[in-house]
């Protein structure tokens, strides 16, 4: 059965655009313990988000100074080299966006964003103009998941009809806006869940065959098997692996390189995917947790994180971009 829907909704960050504030800071502050606790201790996720809700960049670095006069430099150089922090579209969420528009849909975009970072990044990603419009939390003074932010949204555009919010949920699960829109499906970047449930068609990107999430499951048990052939093969030549651990590595021998002074040192690793979830046709995302032993000092190894891996249009591995919650 088909359903008339009208109104898509996107969010933005690692859904249209990545971000991550290790990047600039793996060269600002090299020491990756060093690192891990200005991040855990000073510029904190708490802080960051009230710039998202409207605090401006002034206070929140006066804030901060006052309680680590000896961090300045780094503090200021969270906004200085924001841009770094967003170095790249997903271009395969782009192309859905924009095939939507011109298919004619209505879209609108939601996102918790500090007014003029957002400014900044309209600048540098053009595709952010192209929707209707756009709710800012930074312009309004509400975040998600705040619900007020989302009457805000619905009372600014007047979706005409049911609504899909095309956001990447950290849970995997429907949001369902407790009745504000009348339906809010977690599609986004599943098109076989998009036509099955809302006949919404999005062509031209890749077999519908092609599951990020399941081959996210198979590499890491490539990687679980110790099976070095099977993860080189994932891999496509020119492959990217950025984490806050080994910062950016480019290409599959370098890569794999890595992989092996890894597993050397620990070669006991067992890890396990608590999430696992399709991003877009041609991305992933898993939420991990590691434990092993040094194989030298004895010493036990516990990592938590998340990564999102990319995929070109023939199943290989592009890049991979890895989140420690902690140090290890």
């Amino acid at each position: 059965m088909t359903t008339d829907i009208r109104h898509i909704v996107f969010d933005i960050g690692k859904v249209l655009i990545h971000y991550d504030p290790h990047l600039p800071f793996s060269r600002l502050i090299p020491d990756e313990t060093e690192r891990n606790w200005f991040f855990a201790n000073v510029c904190t996720h708490d802080w960051n988000i009230e710039q998202d809700r409207g605090r401006t960049w002034a206070e929140a670095e006066a804030l901060l100074i006052e309680q680590h006069p000896a961090r300045e430099e780094h503090i200021r150089a969270f906004r200085k080299y924001w841009h770094e922090m967003v170095p790249h579209a997903y271009d395969d969420s782009v192309a859905i966006m924009e095939g939507l528009i011109a298919e004619g849909r209505d879209v609108t975009m939601l996102t918790n964003f500090a007014s003029d970072t957002f400014r900044e990044a309209q600048a540098r990603f053009p595709f952010l103009n192209l929707p209707r419009g756009v709710t800012v939390s930074g312009d309004v003074g509400l975040i998600k998941p705040d619900i007020a932010i989302y009457e805000t949204h619905t009372k600014k555009f007047r979706p005409r009809s049911r609504c899909d919010d095309l956001h990447r949920r950290r849970t995997g699960q429907c949001r369902r806006c407790q009745g504000l829109w009348l339906e809010c499906g977690a599609v986004f970047g599943a098109r076989e869940a998009a036509q099955r449930s809302h006949g919404l068609r999005i062509e031209g990107l890749r077999p519908m065959a092609f599951d990020p999430a399941e081959e996210i499951e198979r590499f890491h048990a490539a990687i679980n098997a110790l099976d070095f052939p099977a993860i080189e093969a994932y891999f496509a030549e020119d492959a990217t692996y950025v984490s806050n651990g080994v910062g950016s590595l480019a290409g599959r021998a370098e890569i794999m390189a890595a992989f092996r002074r890894y597993f050397d040192d620990y070669p006991d690793q067992t890890a396990e995917n608590s999430l696992v979830e399709t991003l877009t046709p041609l991305s992933g995302r898993s939420v991990w947790s590691v434990r092993a032993t040094h194989s030298k000092s004895g010493k036990p190894l516990i990592r938590e994180g998340e990564e999102t891996i990319t995929f070109n249009a023939e199943g290989r591995v592009t890049r991979v971009d890895v989140t420690d919650y902690q140090e290890f």
